[in-house]
Order: structure tokens, then sequence, then C-alpha cells
């Protein structure tokens, strides 16, 4: 059996990711589609609109066969780390064929060709690097530039998001000597970024917009109907939408008490922990903080990563690590058949349900996180008797016949 590879966030899911799905089955002939979803935190160091657990119902019925978590603690970072949990998963499974990505570029040959720098990282390209980093860039911005150098694509190019996470995704296969065959279909139509819905094929974000701005009824015309049935239910019964303000008087709370943030240095750790004590809610608080370098991106992510409380420690130690687990999340007939063959094949072992065994065990250690983030975001569910600590130990994945 054909197995087609794809990483998502749904998020939620709309007709560009129902797109995407058909087109790369077309083009592979692929026969079932294994998904790694990001959990209740996201990559943009944000939450979820809708908890996993409804984003893997509407997956599972939109053509996911099998679904898998991102472990939290690289949903939530950058599109490196992100890319190498994600990808170290669908490799350690041992079924997938091929990957399939969403790109502006939309060949997947100069997207290779960057990613074949970023992965042997040469002399030129760190003095490259270095030189943009001093001139006060995002890293983002400092690396779309070193590497237009060095590739036939722009930096404009290089910086556009799905193509920074294609590369990072190629650079993860090239480096891991995997065996998945990658290919990239061209985003069609809206950006990335817009905040305006543009007809049918709309961005995540500006269905977000409109859903926070005027409720889920107003975005039906841009939901396939699972999907929007979905999340209306979760609305009417008090879990969705959830948006970052939500979360504003923990993080205020985390940050004015000290606590760790990952990654936070060059004096943006004391720029953050003073606008703290400034701010009355998150808005206010990343509009103190961001500056050129330090993007509305990437302070929300530091911002989830102290509301999590990831040490240094244990940020670093996974990064080298990689994913420990394969967490399965949801399934259909023929995921049931992929996780067979999977118990077979897969490098890591397969996680049903949650359970903590061993305290000093990396998997332990990493999954305490996922368990974190579900026990913090359960609290900003409008119906009180949802917000609960013990749900994450007594749900076994979705089971869609």
């Amino acid at each position: 059996m054909k197995v087609m590879g794809i990483v998502v966030e749904y998020n939620p899911f709309h007709f560009g990711h129902q797109y995407h799905i058909e087109e790369g089955k077309r083009v592979t002939g692929a026969e079932a589609v294994v998904a790694v979803m990001s959990g209740n935190f996201l990559q943009r160091g944000e939450p979820a609109i809708a908890d996993k657990w409804a984003r893997t119902e509407i997956a599972l019925s939109q053509g996911i066969d099998l679904l898998i978590e991102l472990p939290t603690v690289f949903s939530c970072h950058n599109a490196g780390v992100f890319a190498k949990g994600a990808i170290s998963i669908l490799n350690s499974t041992g079924v997938v064929n091929y990957l399939v990505f969403g790109s502006e570029e939309g060949k997947i040959e100069s997207l290779l060709k960057a990613a074949k720098v970023l992965a042997n990282e040469s002399p030129e390209f760190k003095r490259n690097l270095h030189s943009f980093l001093k001139e006060g860039l995002s890293y983002p911005d400092a690396q779309s530039r070193a590497l237009s150098q060095l590739t036939d694509l722009s930096a404009n190019e290089l910086g556009k998001p799905n193509n920074i996470l294609g590369i990072e995704y190629l650079k993860q296969l090239l480096l891991l000597k995997s065996p998945i065959h990658p290919i990239t279909i061209k985003r069609l139509h809206s950006n990335y970024h817009d905040t305006e819905v543009k007809g049918k094929i709309s961005s995540a974000t500006a269905i977000r917009e409109l859903i926070t701005r005027k409720g889920i009824e107003s975005a039906r015309s841009y939901l396939p109907t699972n999907s929007y049935e979905i999340l209306k239910r979760e609305a009417e019964n008090g879990r969705a939408p959830i948006t970052l303000h939500d979360f504003s008087n923990l993080i205020l709370y985390q940050i004015r008490k000290g606590v760790e943030i990952p990654e936070a240095r060059e004096g943006i750790e004391n720029r953050i922990r003073r606008a703290a004590f400034i701010s009355t809610n998150i808005k206010e608080l990343i509009g103190s903080i961001k500056t050129k370098r330090y993007t509305k991106t990437k302070i929300q992510r530091m911002l989830i990563h102290a509301l999590l409380e990831l040490t240094e420690h244990d940020n670093k130690t996974f990064q080298r690590s990689g994913p420990q687990y394969i967490r399965v999340l949801g399934f259909t007939e023929k995921g049931r058949n992929i996780l067979k063959q999977m118990k077979q094949t897969a490098s890591l072992p397969v996680i049903l349900k949650p359970h903590l065994q061993n305290e000093k065990h990396p998997a332990t250690s990493m999954l305490k996180y996922d368990i974190r983030a579900t026990w913090i975001y359960a609290l900003a569910f409008r119906e009180s008797s949802l917000r609960r600590g013990d749900t994450e130990f007594k749900r076994h994945p979705i089971y869609l016949c």
C-alpha cells in the first residue's frame, strides 16, 4: 500500500487543506494518508481554535487515515524544530512512502537546493548568516537572505512561510537519509498571512479572524461541511473558539513570578519581564516586547513556553534527541491496518493512551508537556464542567469506521 505523509495543524480545516489531500493522492497514487498534527498549541505560538480531538475528528472525516500528534515541545517552535519533530515521526513509522507539502514556490528542485545548503551549512552560508544577523535582522530574514546568495530563489521567495517550512522538511529528510520521497504542491490563491477571506480557498489566518470577530457561523462558506459542523458543535458546547487572549492572565502570572523562558537571551528576557509588570493583557504584553529582531510569532512562542514551564534544559534535550514516541490520536479502518503494520516497522514506541511510568525516561519527560498543554488548554473552555484535568488519561484514539 502506498502511503502519503503530511504535516498539518488544521486551524481550522478549510478547502485548501481538502485540495492538499486530494491533489497529493492524485500525484502520488497513494491509497492512504498519515498526518502528523500539532496538538493544542501551534507553531506560531498560539492555541488551536479547537482542541486536538475535535480537529482529529474533522481530519478523519476529510480523508486522513491515521493521525499522529506532534509533541508540544516541537509543535510550538521555530520552523527547524517543528520540522525535525514532524519529519522524524513520519520517518520513524516505517510505512510512509511520500511526503507531500504545500509551498508558494511549487517546484521541488529549487526548494531541495536550498535544503541542501542548510543541511551542509557551508562556511560561506554561515558567514552570510552571521553578517545579516549582525545587522539586526530576525533569524528567518537573515537565513532567507543568506540562502538567496547561494540558490536560485530570492530572499522574498525564501522568506514565504510555506517555503520556509518546506525547505526545513527537506533538510530533515536529507539529514535522516530518509527513503521518503518528497513532493510539493503549489499553494493556491490566498497567502498564508492574509487576514481577509478571499473566496472559497481562504487562508486559515483569515478564517480565524472572521470567526473571532463574527462567530463560527460567519465562516460556513469557507469550510467543508464536516469541518464547519464539528466546529459549530464545539462552540455550542463551550469548547471553541479558543484564542491567545484566553491565556492572558496565566501568561502574565508565569512571567511575573519569574518562570524560566527557553531561548530568551540577549536581554530580551529582561524586556519580557519588565513588560509583564506594566501590561494588563497579552496584546499589550506582545506590543511592548516586539522588535525588528524579535517578531510577534517568536515572542508568542516564548510566552507559550513560559506558560507550559518548558525549561531550557528540557528544550535543548528534546531538540537533540528528537521525538520519543508516536502518539496516535485517531484512525479509520484503513488506518487501523496501517497501525498493525507500524507495530512491525516503527522505530519508536506507538502510544494509544498516555501513561507515565519511568520518570527519568525521555519519553515520559516529553509526554508530560503534552499532558500539561491539555490541562492548561482546558482552562479556556467556556463551560466550566469541561475544565477538568484528568481527561488526557481517559481519552482513547478516535476511530472513524
